[in-house]
């Protein structure tokens, strides 16, 4: 999975050094990324709402709401990338993305347990909580093993560590919104 990263970092900087130069992400752009992506966001419920293939109009719903905040996060990551494709960029965007999805987990956790009975609340919250355990132990484990002694160093290892991040809480995530899904069978 790593190495899958890897190189699609390296093939999206590889096509961009080919344009202008990276640049800093400026207000305007992050007013015009907003914008842009509020639009997608718009004509990607459209297509969405026309689909077939749920149980019920309820799970339909759910579905396209969970889509369509995942289309954001990962649409204004790309537009950010496509700005600022320094290695300091593609970082400050996959950490921008992690912070999105952390609150996406947030979200999905909240409508998880209000869905569940009084005397289950207590296995989420202790699934949550040892969940919160393995990914510091992983993330410590991954800044570790980004040290030079280990990895042979450069500004690389950003990008492993930044992508690391974002995919254990995206993962995270797309766990919680398919456990709410069930309550919309």
């Amino acid at each position: 999975m790593k190495a899958i990263f890897v190189f699609e970092i390296l093939l999206l900087q590889t096509l961009f050094s080919f344009g202008q130069d990276p640049r800093e992400i400026s207000h305007a752009d992050t007013v015009k990324i907003q914008k842009e992506v509020e639009s997608d966001v718009q004509n990607l419920r459209i297509k969405l709402e026309k689909s077939d293939g749920y149980v019920n109009e309820a799970q339909k719903r759910f579905a396209i709401e969970f889509t369509l905040d995942t289309f954001r996060i990962e649409e204004i990551n790309s537009k950010m990338m496509s700005i600022d494709y320094s290695t300091v960029g593609m970082v400050d965007a996959t950490y921008s993305s992690e912070n999105d999805y952390d609150k996406l987990l947030n979200k999905y956790y909240k409508i998880l347990i209000d869905k569940i009975d009084a005397t289950d609340k207590e296995i989420l919250r202790r699934s949550q909580k040892n969940w919160l355990t393995f990914r510091d132990g992983e993330l410590q484990l991954n800044g570790m093993l980004a040290k030079e002694k280990y990895s042979g160093g450069g500004t690389i290892q950003n990008l492993i560590v930044s992508g690391r991040v974002l995919e254990i809480t995206k993962n995270r995530v797309i766990e919680m919104f398919q456990y709410c899904l069930r309550f919309y069978n």
